[in-house]
């Protein structure tokens, strides 16, 4: 049991992505890591290794952090963290954005979030999908433990990437605090902010992420096709590869949005649109019904796990389905959007950060002591 312990366990982690506006993965190593740092024993520490320039410092005094900014991404990962690890004597490190040290001396616990390079090259091409496959592949072989945010990521690491499931423990991801339902009337002024802000109808539908994946031509079909039926909506698109303007009258782009923007956008849509083909969880279903919006999606990789009945599932991923389905949800009746929105605000509260912390801390304790 971890609470017997009498030596301290020096616990190192990469907390690279935090400083980097990566949408998803900035978040969910944001939510873990901090949560970790309250849940942590008093004689376990905790240390955080940026490749960053030095900045603010994220933590409390009780945590370490270490800054060290190099161009490449290999060579920071594979050259300089074994050396800091050495240097801090880490007992442990954990790996929270796929890539692993592999010269490092200590075990080393890797998070794998999804398999989409595997499954859909294209997602991902040239160079960059290359650097995801080669250190997945890597790290699935090398790590002493591998945690993987979905059942159905896990299956994926078996099959495509040929691990053994006793080296993997599923623990799904938190929801941050700050994504929590408004009020009647502050919903009311967010939207008429968010429309002064943008130039947006009040009346839209949101829709998260960039990526080739993520179905962004879906939603816009989807959407044109209420408007044709005699709905009056409007999509909104963010995402860190969308170039910010108005498509025309019914869409617009915003492109990468900060995290405060994101919650009200969550907060003031009239549904939100996750028509990914591929996804390892789904951590924007889960953000949108903590903020008591409706969300539309299908029965896609991992997004089950994160929408349970909380959400509504479109029959495919056509345009003609998502359309229906968002049809089925805007027309609700009062007393139906309004039991909905209380179903996903229960159903988004079961996921926190404290017990994927406490889960994850589990995985590294074990793997220390092996």
């Amino acid at each position: 049991m971890a609470g017997q312990r009498t030596e301290t366990l020096r616990i190192g982690a990469d907390g690279s992505w935090m400083r980097w506006p990566s949408g998803g993965l900035s978040r969910y190593l944001d939510g873990l890591l901090h949560a970790m740092a309250s849940a942590r024993d008093p004689n376990e520490e905790l240390i955080v290794y940026y490749n960053s320039a030095r900045g603010a410092s994220a933590f409390d005094e009780g945590v370490q952090e270490r800054f060290a900014r190099m161009p490449n991404r290999t060579l920071w990962n594979q050259l300089r963290l074994p050396v800091s690890l050495r240097k801090d004597r880490c007992d442990v490190y954990l790996a929270g954005a796929f890539v692993m040290p592999l010269a490092a001396r200590i075990p080393c616990v890797t998070v794998i979030h999804d398999c989409t390079v595997f499954r859909d090259r294209a997602a991902k091409p040239g160079r960059e999908g290359r650097y995801w496959r080669m250190w997945t592949r890597a790290a699935a072989r090398r790590a002493a433990h591998i945690i993987t945010v979905s059942s159905f990521v896990k299956r994926d690491c078996e099959t495509l990437l040929g691990v053994d499931g006793a080296r993997i423990s599923v623990i799904h991801p938190g929801v941050a605090p700050a994504f929590a339902p408004p009020s009647d009337p502050e919903r009311d002024r967010i939207r008429t902010t968010i429309a002064d802000r943008y130039g947006i109808p009040s009346a839209f539908i949101l829709h998260v992420g960039s990526d080739r994946h993520k179905g962004a031509a879906v939603a816009v079909e989807a959407t044109r096709r209420l408007n044709s039926d005699g709905r009056s909506i409007g999509l909104v698109h963010c995402g860190p590869h969308a170039s910010p303007g108005r498509v025309d009258a019914l869409v617009t782009n915003l492109g990468r949005v900060d995290d405060a923007a994101l919650v009200d956008l969550y907060r003031a849509a009239s549904a939100v649109c996750v028509s990914s083909t591929q996804e390892g969880f789904g951590l924007p279903v889960l953000e949108a019904l903590a903020c008591g919006t409706p969300v539309v999606t299908t029965r896609t990789g991992g997004i089950p796990e994160a929408g349970g009945d909380a959400v509504v599932y479109s029959r495919d991923n056509g345009a003609e389905s998502f359309a229906a389905a968002m049809a089925s949800v805007l027309d609700s009746a009062p007393e139906e959007a309004t039991a909905r929105r209380t179903r996903g605000i229960e159903w988004a509260a079961t996921f926190t950060w404290d017990r994927a912390a406490r889960a994850t801390l589990d995985v590294l304790r074990t793997v220390a002591r092996t």
